[in-house]
């Protein structure tokens, strides 16, 4: 509303005032000085020249208040520019995306703690004493590098898990903004597989043609969430008693969905600190093992790859999955072997709203799970439905 747009207003106004008075003092404080030892000493130099060549020890102390304030007025301006960053990914990010920046805020703070913590630990004297107690005398500051060097990975990595959560923000609002242009095509089935099946009519047959075609992918995507929203809104296996209204707004549910899956990726589960630790015990055995310097490099470029080859085989399960929870889309297949010479357009084209094809989930066959201690701890203890079949684990595969 109004006064908070104004709360927020006068708010950057006084910061801003604040580092123009301390901009201020600094200059009028150096000006000041140079102008007293000028009459004092009767030079006519000007600036810390001047300074520096008449009273070395009060010109020292003064540099070093001076340094002080310098220091202070950096950080608040770096507080600054961080407060207005905040404020513009809040305000760019979707509404329904402020509990992940919240999220991600949280985050931020408990890696501020620990590196305060590494802070501490450097600055006591326990690490001395321990270095003493583990090595000798000479290497008395060795833990302090140690966490040093700890410290500085700490704050590359959070810096990478910052614009990481950033880039995904980024493309979560532009999802949610598609979802919600598209909604308001949600209940124009006609319309949408029009554009659809002219672009399919239309569009060149070749593979470069077929993956850079931005209107064609425009026209697949509305299909494809006009046929989600469909079975959504209208389930094969609806509960007597339950359903959802024509004009119920799918894209504001995904929307929430989304928010709530993205606030659990950027929230740092224990089991994933756990997952971490035994990364690094094994990169431990492998450095304290007695195999040659191309062995361990390759083990740590096979755990790379390794880390790349899983996440691309989830996202082609996930893409399955998502397939196959809506009916098909037609003349798909003739699109990959190039033949679109039959395809017309007319009132014998089969509508979504008339006629729904079945998904591919609907043709899987039950498989009841066995009554057996293993399989209800790796399948899930209940029965499971066809759309769990769809997953791995059954029903503890969304979960996992």
């Amino acid at each position: 509303n109004a006064s908070t747009v104004l709360m927020v207003q006068l708010n950057r106004r006084v910061k801003l005032l604040t580092v123009l008075i301390l901009v201020t003092t600094i200059t009028t404080l150096i000006i000041n000085h140079d102008t007293q030892k000028n009459h004092s000493t009767k030079n006519h130099d000007r600036g810390i020249s001047s300074i520096l060549h008449t009273d070395p020890e009060e010109d020292t102390e003064f540099i070093k208040k001076i340094a002080v304030l310098i220091i202070l007025t950096s950080l608040i301006i770096i507080s600054l520019l961080l407060e207005y960053a905040k404020e513009i990914i809040e305000e760019k990010a979707d509404e329904s995306l402020d509990e992940v920046v919240s999220a991600l805020w949280g985050e931020l703070a408990v890696g501020g703690f620990i590196s305060m913590l590494a802070f501490l630990f450097v600055k006591t004297e326990v690490l001395d004493r321990l270095s003493v107690y583990l090595f000798d005398e000479h290497e008395k500051d060795l833990l302090n590098e140690f966490v040093e060097e700890v410290h500085v990975l700490l704050f590359v990595v959070f810096l990478l898990y910052l614009i990481q959560i950033l880039l995904m923000i980024y493309r979560a609002s532009g999802f949610v903004s598609h979802w919600r242009v598209t909604e308001q095509w949600a209940t124009e089935h006609e319309l949408v597989q029009e554009e659809y099946l002219n672009e399919i009519k239309n569009m060149d047959t070749s593979w470069f043609s077929f993956l850079w075609n931005p209107k064609y992918w425009k026209a697949i995507h509305r299909m494809e969430y006009v046929h989600l929203r469909e079975e959504f809104i209208k389930p094969r296996s609806a509960v007597v008693g339950v359903s959802i209204d024509s004009d119920f707004d799918y894209a504001d549910y995904l929307a929430i969905r989304l928010a709530k899956t993205i606030e659990h990726i950027v929230h740092i589960h224990p089991l994933t600190w756990l997952f971490l630790e035994l990364v690094f015990i094994v990169f431990f055995l492998v450095e304290i093992s007695d195999a040659s310097v191309i062995v361990e490099i390759s083990i740590f470029i096979l755990f790379g790859w390794s880390c790349l080859l899983l996440t691309s085989i989830l996202l082609y399960k996930l893409n399955d999955v998502r397939y196959k929870l809506m009916s098909p889309l037609p003349h798909t297949a003739k699109i990959l072997t190039g033949d679109n010479t039959n395809i017309s357009i007319n009132e014998d084209t089969p509508l979504m709203v008339k006629v729904r094809d079945n998904p591919h989930y609907l043709q899987i066959p039950h498989q009841p799970i066995k009554d057996s201690f293993f399989h209800k701890f790796l399948y899930g203890k209940s029965v499971p439905t066809k759309h769990d079949h769809l997953f791995w684990f059954k029903r503890n595969g969304p979960k996992f």
